[in-house]
């Protein structure tokens, strides 16, 4: 009900470009949510153009159908009229009609679907519903994750009305840092509404369709699978889900220092970190991290992962450097690594670059996860922080 209000506190504006994600878990109504308020927009609006996207062509044509169910319904036809004795295009993926003195267009598109400057009978989509475009499967791959990021913002959005458009994103969240709803919620231009399937005084969200204990017993099959992040995320929309025991993501702080850094401010020193990975199949990714260090703490901006050989590990740093004017590069240098530093000599020397050192570092005695450990108290002690962009 809540999110029902806030939706229709927008939907009636004029001249306005609101966005606003809305989380609600699993199996809780977001689809059905969806159809009502577009009924909503036909019945009692001022809006004309209503483009649902979906994960895929099929389930956009499933909305429209369901919609279109709903205005056929014999009470709807009694109080405000047949919406068939003026339709006059009736496909699966777009249904258009004249209907309480203005043309109406339903139209269903799949994620990444070519719409880019659509136009029908002169006008743009007014109302544009994202409704679950991430699959799971997508919220595991980077590239695909961001491909379909660049798609909303760059093709979707952009084939809105130039006279109004309310754009509507409607998921839950998944347990990877590629999930849609956890990288619009840090969005600042973007207008959130997101609840879990458990509230904070241990009742169910919507207790008639799925009751507490039936939510329980889920939470304990995750559990006893060895994943309960799924639980976490897809149920309880936490962002911060995850299998890592030994430390409460949801408390490290916030960088105090966020909006200094975003608005050009001066840093005391900055760097990069090289943490190198073998080429073996299994082998970890190679992470390049660039710090900055503000009031005496180092602050991580800007990471960089992925399957790099030496070279490309260096050229990567390489160009980190140029964007943020930054001369120091450390490797992490036990073992085999130190070679590091013998290719970005050759890099260097090959490319003509000069005046950027880079310099070799040791863990030391300590193990592996004790250092990890060690990091993770200084997370939450503030002796380091992370950027939103890097939180994930």
């Amino acid at each position: 009900q809540g999110i029902w209000t806030w939706l229709l506190s927008y939907v009636h504006k004029t001249h306005d470009f609101s966005q606003l994600a809305i989380g609600l878990p699993r199996g809780f109504g977001k689809t059905m949510l969806i159809n009502i308020f577009v009924l909503y927009c036909i019945l009692f609006t001022k809006k004309q153009f209503i483009l649902i996207i979906c994960g895929t062509q099929t389930k956009a044509n499933n909305v429209i159908t369901d919609i279109i169910s709903m205005l056929s319904e014999t009470n709807i036809k009694r109080v405000f009229g047949d919406w068939q004795i003026s339709c006059y295009t009736d496909r699966q993926d777009l249904k258009r009609f004249g209907f309480r003195g203005r043309n109406i267009i339903l139209m269903g598109a799949g994620a990444e679907a070519d719409i880019r400057g659509i136009t029908l009978e002169n006008a743009r989509p007014d109302v544009m519903i994202f409704d679950d475009i991430q699959t799971r499967a997508d919220a595991d791959s980077e590239t695909v994750s961001t491909n379909l990021e660049t798609w909303m913002f760059g093709t979707a959005m952009k084939a809105k009305s130039p006279e109004g458009c309310l754009f509507v994103f409607i998921a839950n969240m998944y347990p990877t840092k590629w999930s849609l709803l956890r990288r619009l919620k840090h969005n600042p231009t973007w207008m959130k509404f997101i609840a879990g399937g458990i509230l904070a005084d241990g009742t169910s969200l919507w207790e008639d369709l799925q009751p507490i204990a039936q939510l329980l017993r889920e939470f304990e099959n995750d559990l006893s699978a060895g994943r309960p992040e799924i639980f976490y995320a897809e149920v309880l929309n936490d962002e911060n889900a995850s299998v890592n025991t030994n430390i409460d993501i949801s408390k490290i702080p916030i960088c105090p220092f966020e909006q200094e850094i975003q608005e050009g401010g001066i840093h005391q020193g900055n760097y990069i970190i090289i943490d190198p990975a073998t080429d073996k199949a299994n082998a970890d990714a190679v992470s390049i991290g660039y710090f900055e260090i503000w009031d005496g703490r180092p602050v991580c901006k800007e990471i960089i992962e992925g399957k790099l050989s030496p070279g490309d590990s260096i050229r990567e740093s390489l160009k980190l450097c140029f964007k943020y004017n930054c001369t120091l590069i450390a490797v992490e240098s036990n073992a085999y690594q130190y070679s590091y530093l013998y290719w970005h000599n050759f890099i260097c020397q090959q490319m003509g670059i000069i005046g950027i050192n880079c310099v070799d570092i040791y863990s030391g005695q300590k193990s592996k996860n004790s250092r990890i450990l060690e990091m993770f108290k200084a997370l939450l002690a503030g002796e380091i922080y992370l950027l939103n962009a890097v939180r994930p």
